[in-house]
């Protein structure tokens, strides 16, 4: 039971993907800039995760930022060009097209990831299996996004 809500859960995350890009992509041309669009999304964003940090996250826990390898830190930067990137590609590709690019680009990351135990994820070794299905998800991505 524990699996399906964490799932369900990973499924309702991509909705809200599918949502909040385009509405950032409307921030966007309500000011001319994508850029500008992507300081008013990481602002909300702060106050949200720092209302989050005060309810339920103890105190003591920010004292270990410096503890934190250095390299892990460009994780926001690629956050801040991921999402930049989206809310400037949304009007061009649309949200279809945008948004099965992007899956195609995590499966494959996702299993050289996985594989190579990156960032310390759970070893997730590729098979024929594996990649026969990501295969046939990135013919279904050829298929989808060609005219």
């Amino acid at each position: 039971m524990q699996t399906f809500a964490y799932m369900a859960m990973a499924i309702a995350l991509g909705a809200i993907v599918a949502i909040y890009m385009p509405m950032n992509g409307q921030i966007s041309k309500h000011l001319d800039s994508a850029i500008a669009a992507n300081i008013v999304f990481y602002m909300i964003g702060l106050l949200t995760t720092v209302l989050l940090l005060a309810i339920f996250v103890p105190f003591d826990t920010m004292k270990k930022v410096s503890t934190i390898p250095p390299y892990l830190f460009l994780s926001g930067i690629m956050s801040a060009l991921m999402i930049f990137g989206m809310t400037y590609l949304m009007p061009i590709l649309g949200a279809r097209q945008l948004f099965i690019l992007i899956i195609a680009g995590q499966i494959i990351m996702a299993m050289l990831v996985s594989h190579f135990q990156l960032f310390k994820v759970p070893s997730d070794p590729l098979n024929t299996r594996k990649l026969l299905g990501a295969a046939l998800v990135m013919a279904g991505v050829l298929v989808s996004v060609t005219h």
